[in-house]
């Protein structure tokens, strides 16, 4: 599964592009994603499980490793559990 990630996160993701418009985008597919979601399980809101349950599927392929976390076998999938393990649920 690979090492610890709470402390070494920053050195595991690389940054391709400005993060300033990455994080509209994202948090504008998170949003509507987890308004599908919600709406697929016939609710009119959404609950922070439907971002969760979603959130692999928007930020995988946003997310760029250094070659420092493929080195120590870190995948994207095991640093976006570790982010949503630190955000407070609302």
């Amino acid at each position: 599964m690979g090492p610890a990630i709470g402390q070494s996160l920053p050195i595991a993701i690389g940054v391709m592009i400005s993060p300033l418009p990455i994080v509209a985008v994202v948090l504008m597919l998170l949003s509507d994603n987890a308004k599908a979601n919600a709406f697929l399980n016939k609710r009119g809101y959404v609950i922070p499980e439907d971002v969760r349950s979603i959130s692999k599927d928007v930020l995988r392929h946003r997310i760029g490793l250094t070659y420092e976390a493929e080195a120590e076998s870190v995948n994207v999938e095991h640093i976006i559990d570790e982010v949503l393990k630190v955000i407070p649920i609302p």
